[in-house]
Formats: structure tokens, C-alpha cells, sequence
């Protein structure tokens, strides 16, 4: 059980962190699983790596082998929402407050070019 949490709070982490992009966290990933957890070797980080990269989808579904190499099912499953859930929630939070302000002075950038387009 102390794995499964564990994995939850460092993945839950680095799911904050990787909004823009889960490839930005593959280094601090790798210090986590490997250096600090020692869940992985080098070597067998790298082969995950390299089939999340091979496998159809999203690259970073890695994680889920990473967390069923640690915990078996339940650990994919955790590590899976636990990556991926935390950072949906706040990118649609924060949509939803922008459609709130929507409309209110500086709520678009005037100048470049991106403001969001209603069709009818």
C-alpha cells in the first residue's frame, strides 16, 4: 500500500508539472523512479522510455508501465490518474474561468491575434 502511494504523489507531481508537455518532466521523472525510489535501473527506465516512444498514443503512457512494473494493476491504474487527472482538472478549471471573464476588459490579448472566435 505504500508503494501505490507513493506513486500517486510523485506522479501526481510531475502531472502538475508537465502541463505544456509530459517530455519536459522525463528528467525529474527519471531521477524519482530510478535515483530517489530506486523503482527502476537506468537501464530499464530508458526501455520504457523507448516503448512509450515506439507504442501507439500519447508517448508518456509510459507511466503506466512504469507504475505496473512497481505495483502490478492497481499501480498502472493509479499511476495512469494520477498523471493524467491532475492536470486535466486544472486545465479545464482555468477554461472555465477564463469563459467566465470572457468578454472583460484584458481578458483577450489585443495585438496578437489570438482572441477566441464565437460561430453562429
Amino acid at each position: 500500500m505504500n508503494k501505490l502511494v507513493s506513486l500517486i504523489n510523485v506522479f501526481a507531481l510531475l502531472s502538475l508539472l508537465a502541463v505544456g508537455g509530459g517530455t519536459a518532466v522525463l528528467p525529474q521523472m527519471k531521477h524519482e523512479t530510478v535515483g530517489t525510489h530506486e523503482w527502476l535501473s537506468a537501464e530499464q527506465f530508458t526501455d520504457i522510455y523507448s516503448l512509450g516512444q515506439l507504442a501507439p498514443g500519447p508517448n508518456m503512457n509510459m507511466v503506466t508501465v512504469i507504475g505496473y512494473h512497481v505495483a502490478g494493476i492497481p499501480g498502472a491504474i493509479l499511476v495512469l490518474l494520477a498523471f493524467y487527472l491532475p492536470s486535466c482538472t486544472l486545465v479545464f478549471a482555468v477554461g472555465k474561468i477564463w469563459d467566465h471573464f470572457e468578454g472583460r476588459r484584458g481578458a483577450t490579448q489585443s495585438g496578437a491575434g489570438w482572441r477566441r472566435s464565437r460561430s453562429v
